[in-house]
C-alpha cells in the first residue's frame, strides 16, 4: 500500500492537470465541444508545472496543446449547430503526413545530437513529441485516425516512462491508452452512423 501511495503522491497542480486531462479525453470521445475548455485548462496547468521543473521541451508542447485547444474550440463551434462531422483522410494524405513526421523526427534527432550531445535526447521521446503535434491537430479537425495515433503514442509513452522509472506517469499513460481506444470506438461508430444517414438521404 505504501508503495502505491508513493506512486501517486502528486502535487495539487499535478492532480488538477490529471483530472482536467481525464475530463478532456472523456468529453472528446463523446464529441462534446466543452472538451476544449478542459483541454486548454489542463494544458495551461501543465505549462506551469513544467516551467517549475525546467522541462522546457514539454512546456513548448503544452503551449501548443493550449493553442490547438483554442483552435479546436473555434473550429467545432463554427460548424453546423456547433458540431463538425468526423472525417477520414485518404491513404495518400496519411502517407504524406507519416513521412513528414518521420523526417521531422530524423532531422531533430540529428540536429540535437550534433548541437546538444550532452542532453542525450531519446529517439522515442522525439517520436512521441512530433507525432503528438500531429495527433492533436487531427483531433481539432475531427479526423478519425487521430485516435489511432494516440493509441500508439500512449502505448509508447508507457514504455518510455517505465524505462525512466516514472511509475506514476506510466500508470496515467495506461489510462490514456484505454481512453484512446474508447475514443476511437465512439468516433468510428459516430462516423459510420453519419455515413449511413448521408446514404439514406441521398
Amino acid at each position: 500500500m505504501k508503495s502505491l501511495i508513493s506512486v501517486f503522491n502528486f502535487s495539487l497542480l499535478e492532480w488538477f492537470a490529471i483530472i482536467t486531462t481525464l475530463l478532456y479525453n472523456y468529453l472528446l470521445s463523446r464529441e462534446k465541444i466543452s472538451c476544449w475548455f478542459f483541454g486548454i485548462v489542463s494544458s495551461v496547468a501543465g505549462c506551469f508545472l513544467f516551467a517549475e521543473n525546467g522541462l522546457w521541451g514539454q512546456l513548448i508542447l503544452y503551449l501548443f496543446y493550449a493553442a490547438m485547444g483554442a483552435y479546436g474550440w473555434w473550429y467545432w463551434y463554427a460548424g453546423t449547430n456547433h458540431k463538425r462531422p468526423i472525417v477520414k483522410w485518404h491513404f495518400s494524405m496519411q502517407l504524406r503526413v507519416l513521412t513528414g513526421g518521420f523526417l521531422s523526427c530524423a532531422i531533430i534527432w540529428f540536429a540535437a545530437g550534433l548541437m546538444l550531445p550532452q542532453l542525450q535526447i531519446k529517439t522515442l521521446d522525439i517520436f512521441i513529441t512530433i507525432f503528438s503535434f500531429i495527433a492533436t491537430y487531427k483531433e481539432s479537425r475531427k479526423i478519425l485516425s487521430g485516435w489511432l495515433y494516440w493509441i500508439a503514442l500512449n502505448g509508447f509513452s508507457i514504455w518510455l516512462y517505465i524505462n525512466a522509472d516514472l511509475k506514476g506517469m506510466a500508470s496515467l499513460a495506461a489510462i490514456y491508452f484505454l481512453l484512446s481506444i474508447v475514443g476511437y470506438y465512439n468516433w468510428r461508430q459516430s462516423y459510420m452512423q453519419e455515413k449511413l444517414n448521408t446514404n439514406l438521404s441521398a
